[in-house]
């Protein structure tokens, strides 16, 4: 398939690739030392010039290879570019919001330092208590005050040309320049993009500057001094003088763009004007939604309208009379849109530059001001209308919103009805998936297929929910004979491609299906009598009444007959193909196979000839349904599926919706409960979403059972729980057991099919078998269910703890060993992990065993997403209203948030110890069994375990007593505060060992009393598994194509070094009991703990599948890859895999892609690395036996 690489040998070729790549593959060519680190949504353009550079050793502009480092963080990004460009370097990076925040700094610091640095920017919106990985301009619009220079991007092929006319400029000038363009709808969204040849792009050279740049660069031979400390009584004329070189950045900027325009033809200016000549009503706009409104532009003035865009390109410097010559002075009316929202300012930022620029060049036209696509929420080309139509009107809406219903502040103009105005004869495609399935990479491919086999011109954008591999995707697909401008969501699919069995029941598949369009289903139905089992009656009216042409396939069994079990992207995108015509078949599938090899060829030949096999078993499989005239008499109004659920009101009018696809109707009043926090009653709302995901779920058989849990301790999303319940008090004909442990009780073991993702651990790691793992078929599913609230219905383990208290002692008892705290409700609960995920284990162990006084500071990264992400909210509480609470601040600062909770408690907590002395010696009259636990309580005010039935007893009492005054009022209003919370400060190994390191470390050198745990799966999973720090030797991962060649930073052996640390290393997925102890004596020690836990992930190519990732942990321990131990402080080390077998390491890696897939890129490379791999391992094993002696 043609990529992006084919660009350093093709002429004046057009290429399907995305923001990202377009500006990357310019960036590449100016830059001679790139620096980044991975933040979303820019990471991709980064990786592409590290593979670049230090894979491909591919050639830039100047006939070099770049030098291409990552960083620590984006902070450590900035200071490298800045030492980069003193130095006299070319030098480029590329981030986006939190990350750009960062880098201000030393932004400011190189404004004045005439360097030629360029900061390539995909836009996204800031994250503050609620935050989205989404665009708005609120990252670049925080830096605006910083003095580099500003140049936005509306599109793909911009992203291309103006990255070439911010890296001239910036010679040219010698001020850095910010290039963004829109985060995701720009960087993600693939699209048809000329890329020059380098040859061409070489004679825009400004080769005087340059070198004038290059003889001001730090160099002994000619010294100099840079940031001087000056003093107050000429900083101003100093500042003034080096702000002079500014005003010639727009006349610079616009030659720059005179040159590019002279070799492709597309001229830009500062300000691009699209509309009538004679506008009435003009819209000044920054970014890709200006091409919305030029489709807004198009309707209307067909209709008679007279409007017109401005698109924004040079933001700063700003240069009103630049805008002013571009509007027509027709014009009476200009409305500047912002997509940001500054708390507190009276207008937005681009507005209140119109508005102070062309007061002064008097300039005194009309000038409105409106908000809009906060979060990534997107202005459509009815809105546009709106907004125009508002500005002719009699008494004009100034300062509003356009896109929501504000029903709080009501600054919000109609949401108008919406109308297609997508140009005609462009076909437009939805497809449904699971973000395992494959469906967005087959789209992808699909895009480019259809762009390289045909004259045709394509998009191809795509959306994903908050979860990992087992989230909903939506892939939007357009292609058709003219340019494609519309970025946003399609309203009128021709194709809708449905790939999960259970999505018509949760989701409204059909709505956008446009009448007479294709609607195919991946379900088993071969007739309309069958489909109805799938598709509830309002989904299957909606087909009927928009004459939809209605197929089948079960391309799930397909896959597992090829072999490839769930991988269903092939063949939906075979059916496709055969469906839509957009290819002739044959050519369609021969196409599709030759992408195999370049898809799935680093998985080996036997994943590639499935893949083949199911692409040929796709369109014989394939069914189309007759509709019945029964369908046109079935109720058209959806029957919500939470209608009848039992759930706080927060949940009903603010998660279900969400969970419906329904948050772009909801109103801001709808959230202002879940703006700063979500309070309990929000929380545990993952139970009620019910994804039925699952292509096999688990089934208990009673017989086989040996009550070991080993099942549910292995289960990542709390789906498989052991369920004990009086003697004969059992579900009605349902098979239990006696139990083994706890007399006059029964042992179950329950499955919540709905909440499974199939990830099948439970079945390779039961050791009698006790678990089949049939088909989900509608049956199977149906049965397991009804079972699972049958039992649902019986006393939980917290109402029988509490009725019987010879059970709750024999339970406390086993509650510190794997299997025996497994009984004890798991508060945390089918979260958006990927299936098979080993993090989650240690979290949900967490849970169990501290649930009810449990703390969590969370760092940025995979664990936030499946653990913090609404509306789903996996964390819950008992019956008692207790559990974790949790929180996010940063990436960087994880630590110091955790630490600053920890302080907090310990303070007010001691606080509350001082009233309760007080009161006590007081003599004032109480309760006697109040005094009596008080008593109690401060004998055992800072044992965690004890307080917590202390602290229960109180409260239970306090409850009783009516609010007074005095020391006694004091404590009835600190009643939550006898506990002892257990502190957890938890993150990735890219926090751990990089970003956050330093505040770690500070934090572990505190000894303040709290526990440190580190979720270690050697990578940046999150943003797509980059290296990090903890990588180890030999790995292949982003940023490391080639293999690591540094060794893995030993983060538990350094905090070793600290004698007054609990230090431990664990591999839940081996050796549970070791993890649990390990837990335990981290939450008992009155100091820090650190923990490095390994975790498994599916971004290590574990192969087959994740199913196996117990069986790879358990090698990594057996193999001393991963050796477990314990210190205490004051003792020796204590080794709990007191053996290494060497010889275990070589089965270890071969079962991991990440390790095996360098054999075919160079095998010689990856023994040598290997090779230095193992004595690695040799060194940290022979340190560890030192310390234990």
């Amino acid at each position: 398939m043609l990529s992006i690489g084919d660009a350093f040998s093709r002429q004046k070729h057009v290429v399907p690739v995305d923001g990202n790549a377009a500006a990357a593959y310019v960036g590449y060519a100016f830059t001679e030392t790139a620096f980044g680190y991975p933040i979303t949504p820019s990471t991709t353009a980064f990786e592409l010039v590290e593979q670049w550079a230090n894979k491909d050793h591919r050639k830039n502009i100047f006939g070099q290879v770049p030098t291409c480092i990552q960083l620590e963080h984006e902070g450590g990004v900035a200071g490298s570019l800045h030492g980069g460009s003193v130095a006299g370097a070319v030098a480029s990076t590329f981030t986006s919001s939190q990350g750009l925040l960062l880098m201000l700094p030393n932004i400011i610091k190189m404004k004045h330092a005439q360097v030629p640095t360029v900061i390539h920017v995909a836009s996204r919106s800031l994250i503050s208590s609620i935050g989205t990985i989404e665009c708005d301009h609120s990252d670049v619009m925080t830096v605006r005050a910083s003095g580099a220079n500003m140049l936005s991007s509306a599109s793909n092929q911009d992203c291309h040309d103006l990255a070439a006319v911010a890296h001239i400029a910036a010679m040219k000038c010698q001020i850095p320049f910010l290039h963004w363009w829109d985060g995701f709808r720009t960087s993600h969204q693939i699209t048809n993009v000329e890329l020059l040849e380098y040859d061409e792009l070489k004679p825009l050279i400004p080769q005087k500057e340059l070198d004038e740049f290059r003889e001001r660069a730090f160099n002994p031979n000619h010294p100099s001094l840079r940031m001087l400390a000056i003093d107050s009584s000429f900083h101003f004329q100093a500042d003034t003088a080096a702000a002079y070189r500014f005003q010639n950045v727009p006349q610079i900027v616009q030659e720059s763009m005179d040159e590019l325009a002279k070799i492709t033809g597309r001229q830009h200016h500062l300000f691009d004007y699209y509309g009538h000549p004679q506008a009435e009503s003009v819209i000044v706009v920054l970014g890709s939604t200006s091409q919305n409104i030029s489709e807004a532009v198009d309707y209307c003035n067909a209709k008679g309208a007279k409007y017109g865009v401005v698109t924004v390109h040079l933001y700063r410097p700003f240069s009103p009379e630049h805008l002013s010559k571009a509007i027509p002075k027709s014009c009476k009316v200009i409305t500047v849109l912002d997509r940001v929202n500054e708390n507190g300012a009276f207008t937005q930022p681009l507005h209140s530059d119109v508005c102070a620029g062309f007061m002064a060049i008097g300039d005194n036209r009309k000038i409105l001001g409106g908000m809009f696509g906060i979060g990534g929420r997107e202005l459509t080309p009815s809105q546009a209308a709106e907004v125009f139509k508002n500005s002719l009107s009699e008494k004009p809406r100034n300062l509003f919103r356009i896109g929501i219903v504000d029903d709080l502040m009501h600054t919000s103009l109609p949401v108008p009805e919406e109308i297609d105005m997508v140009p005609d004869g462009t076909k437009q495609c939805i497809f449904w998936g699971l973000g395992s399935d494959g469906t967005v990479g087959s789209n992808k491919e699909s895009i480019k297929i259809i762009c390289k086999e045909t004259p045709l011109y394509g998009q191809g954008y795509f959306t994903y929910d908050a979860k990992k591999s087992g989230g909903l995707t939506r892939s939007h697909l357009r292609f058709g004979k003219k340019p494609i401008t519309s970025n946003y969501a399609i309203k009128q699919a021709d194709y809708i491609g449905v790939h999960c069995i259970n999505f018509p029941r949760v989701y409204p598949v059909a709505k956008e299906l446009k009448n007479g369009g294709i609607f195919v289903f991946n379900c088993p139905a071969h007739n309309a009598k069958e489909l109805e089992k799938y598709i509830p009656k309002a989904t299957l009216r909606q087909l009927y009444d928009k004459k939809a042409k209605v197929y089948c396939i079960d391309a799930t069994k397909i896959s597992i007959d090829c072999g490839i079990p769930g991988r269903i992207n092939l063949i939906m995108q075979t059916a496709f193909f055969y469906l839509s015509g957009v290819l002739e078949t044959n050519h369609a599938i021969k196409v599709s196979k030759d992408s195999v090899e370049e898809q799935y060829g680093h998985s080996g030949e036997a994943v590639v000839k499935a893949n083949i096999k199911a692409i040929d078993s796709s369109i014989d499989n394939l069914i189309k349904i007759e509709m019945p005239q029964e369908w046109g008499q079935f109720d058209p109004t959806p029957i919500s599926r939470f209608a009848n659920a039992d759930a706080p009101e927060l949940m009903k009018k603010a998660i279900f919706p969400i969970f419906e696809l329904k948050g772009n109707e909801m109103k801001p009043s709808d959230l202002i409960p879940i703006t700063a926090r979500i309070p309990r009653d929000g929380l545990g709302s993952s139970k009620y979403e019910k994804r039925g995901i699952a292509t096999n779920i688990p089934v208990w058989d009673a017989d086989k059972c040996i009550q070991c849990n080993t099942c549910a301790y292995s289960c990542a999303h709390a789906v498989i729980r052991p369920q004990l319940m009086k003697h004969g008090k059992g579900p009605e004909g349902v098979k239990v057991l006696q139990s083994k442990k706890f007399k006059g009780y029964d042992f179950a073991i329950t499955v919540s099919a709905h909440d499974c993702l199939s990830c099948q651990v439970c079945i390779e790691k039961c050791p009698t078998k006790a678990l089949s793992f049939p088909l989900a078929t509608e049956e199977v599913v149906t049965k397991a269910a009804a079972l699972y609230d049958k039992f649902a219905k019986l006393p939980d383990i917290d109402a029988l703890r509490e009725a019987d208290p010879a059970l709750n002692e024999s339970l406390e008892k086993k509650k510190w060993t794997a299997d025996g705290s497994q009984y004890y409700k798991p508060l945390l609960e089918y979260s958006g992990a990927c299936a098979g995920c080993h993090e989650t284990l240690y979290a949900k162990m967490l849970t169990q065993l501290f649930g009810p006084r449990l703390m969590i500071a969370n760092a940025t990264g995979c664990s936030i997403v499946w653990s913090g992400s609404f509306p789903s909210q996996p964390w819950t509480y008992n019956s008692r209203g207790q559990g974790p609470t949790w929180g996010n601040s940063l990436f960087e600062d994880n630590a110091e948030f955790g630490l600053g909770i920890a302080a907090a408690v310990a303070h007010r907590r001691f606080e509350l110890k001082g009233i309760v002395e007080r009161f006590i010696k007081s003599g004032e009259k109480c309760d006697p069994a109040l005094m009596a636990l008080f008593t109690e309580w401060l004998a055992n005010y800072d044992k965690g375990e004890k307080s917590l039935p202390l602290s229960n007893s109180i409260q239970d009492i306090l409850k009783t007593i009516p609010q007074t005054t005095g020391l006694f009022g004091e404590i009835q209003k600190r009643y939550d505060l006898f506990v002892k919370p257990s502190v957890w400060i938890v993150g990735g190994d890219g926090w751990a060992n990089d970003i956050g390191f330093a505040g770690l470390d500070h934090v572990v050198a505190t000894g303040a009393d709290v526990n440190c745990l580190v979720y270690d799966n050697e990578s940046y999973a999150n943003t797509g598994f980059q290296t990090s720090k903890a990588s180890p030797r030999g790995s292949v991962l982003k940023f490391a194509a080639t293999g690591k060649d540094k060794p893995k930073k030993d983060l538990a052996g350094m905090f070793l070094q600290y004698p007054d640390v609990y230090v431990a290393s664990c591999v839940i997925g081996a050796n549970a009991a070791q993890t649990v102890k390990a837990m335990k004596e981290a939450d008992e020690h009155k100091g820090t703990s650190f923990i490095d836990c390994y975790c498994p992930c599916i971004g290590h190519g574990v192969r087959p599948t994740m199913k196996n990732g117990h069986k790879q942990a358990k090698l990594a321990v057996e193999s001393g890859y991963w050796p477990i131990f314990r210190r205490k402080p004051g003792q020796k080390v204590v080794l709990d895999n007191p053996t290494m077998k060497k010889e275990k390491l070589a089965d270890f890696l071969k079962h991991e892609s990440r390790y095996e897939s360098l054999r075919k890129i160079d095998s010689k490379r990856q023994h040598d690395l290997q090779e230095l791999l193992g004595k690695d391992i040799d060194q940290r094993w022979q340190r560890l036996q030192e310390l234990t002696k």
